[in-house]
């Protein structure tokens, strides 16, 4: 008896969703999506795309300096939490070891708590100029206690010195400037990491950068925004120990240990050529170990720009030292003031962090905190690791690869063998 054949049928797909398109800014000119991993990363190439409500404006102000007290008392809201269930909600109850840690970025603290705390750390801050100039650690973190702290730990103290003695003891130099991203018109560099310094137009990033080398004049300070207009690439550090071997015949060794690229600033008085070249850059330079973002706590809000940029570099996975700059602007109200653009700054972090998977800011240290600058208030010469910039070159350091124990080192990393290929029966044995 032979069997009914089965009639196979075919099953409608339902129909891909459409595409978001982003709108591109003046700075952004028309470059597109951002895939340079960092080291060590993996690269994420499926994503369900996340539908985003329109950004509100008000929510990105900040409050005037005689405000910004009586903002950080109120009551803001809590960020959204999924309620634990099943064995997530019993070993939480029991206090079992296999409870999960909370993902990097978010609060371990209640609100309240955690608001509480960063009054108190408020109040305990002199504020008076010479005080200001004599930190040298500003740091606003998501997950410390206190959230907003001047003091270094004794571990902390010596590796901000160490970070000092790199920036301040070894000759900085200009290297080259460039009006693009193109090869042609950057050094080949196959060993020494680059870090690029991001910012608006009148952030303070050539002050910033005087400050972070240690050297008066090492970039131009203009009261005119938009007054760099090349990526001006500097070295910085003593001479790196590179096995001769490696450094390719016909080119001198490198005379640095790290390379600072300076960016033209974005918004006023920008042009999309200029975002084109960084956004390039970003994406394509092999030895970028991350970059550092600076943005004005005088401004009072984030721009859109500014948020255009940290979702290109989150969608990248590019890792970043956020930096408030103009601390001093503030005047005796500049740790209140910073703070509650530092908390603002962190919820936005946060969330484009959970947009792109997770993987983009840590929970702290270089890539999860929020430090606070004031490069600009003296001379350079004289601020060492003062005004918060201590804290700064610490970080810069550990993004690109350093450790900082009593002294700067590189840490190891994997070597690629580039000698004739032999068989193994031709390999020589002891």
């Amino acid at each position: 008896m032979s069997l009914p054949l089965r009639q196979l049928t075919i099953r409608q797909l339902p129909a891909a969703p459409a595409a978001l398109h982003r709108q591109a800014l003046s700075f952004s000119g028309s470059a597109s999506r951002a895939v340079r991993q960092r080291p060590g990363s993996f690269r994420r190439t499926l994503r369900a795309p996340v539908a985003q409500a329109e950004p509100d404006s008000r929510q990105n102000e900040v409050p005037s300096a005689a405000a910004a007290a009586a903002t950080l008392k109120g009551n803001p809201p809590a960020p959204a939490t999924k309620q634990p269930t099943g064995k997530a909600r019993r070993a939480h109850a029991h206090g079992s070891g296999d409870a999960q840690p909370p993902k990097a970025g978010q609060q371990s603290v209640s609100p309240e708590a955690r608001k509480a705390a960063l009054e108190r750390a408020i109040s305990q801050i002199p504020t008076d100029a010479r005080s200001l100039a004599a930190h040298k650690l500003i740091r606003h973190s998501p997950v410390a206690s206190p959230p907003l702290t001047v003091k270094p730990s004794r571990a902390e103290a010596h590796q901000l010195a160490a970070a000092e003695r790199f920036f301040e003891r070894h000759p900085c130099r200009l290297m080259y400037s460039a009006a693009s991203a193109s090869p042609r018109q950057h050094a080949p560099n196959a060993h020494v990491p680059e870090v690029a310094i991001l910012g608006a137009s009148n952030v303070g990033k050539s002050s910033f950068l005087n400050a972070l080398v240690g050297r008066p004049r090492a970039a131009h300070v203009s009261q005119r925004p938009g007054r760099t207009t090349l990526m001006n690439v500097f070295g910085v550090g003593p001479r790196p120990a590179i096995p001769a071997q490696l450094v390719r015949k016909g080119t001198a060794p490198p005379r640095h240990s790290l390379i600072l690229v300076d960016t033209p600033g974005y918004g006023y008085r920008s042009q999309s050529t200029w975002g084109d070249a960084v956004t390039t850059y970003l994406r394509e330079r092999r030895m970028l170990r991350g970059a550092v973002l600076l943005l004005s706590s005088e401004k009072g809000r984030l721009l859109p720009e500014d948020q255009w940029l940290l979702k290109t570099l989150a969608e990248g996975n590019t890792r970043t030292v956020v930096v408030l700059t103009k601390a001093d602007k503030g005047r005796g109200d500049w740790p209140a003031r910073c703070a509650a653009m530092a908390e603002l700054l962190l919820r936005e972090l946060r969330d484009l962090n959970e947009t792109v998977g997770g993987g983009w800011r840590t929970g702290a240290g270089a890539t999860g905190d929020v430090f606070i600058t004031a490069a600009g208030m003296d001379t350079t010469s004289k601020l060492g690791n003062g005004g918060g910039m201590g804290g700064v070159r610490a970080a810069i350091l550990e993004m690109a690869g350093f450790t900082l124990q009593d002294k700067v080192a590189k840490k190891d990393e994997n070597v690629t063998y580039t000698g004739p290929i032999v068989s193994f029966d031709d390999i020589p044995w002891q």
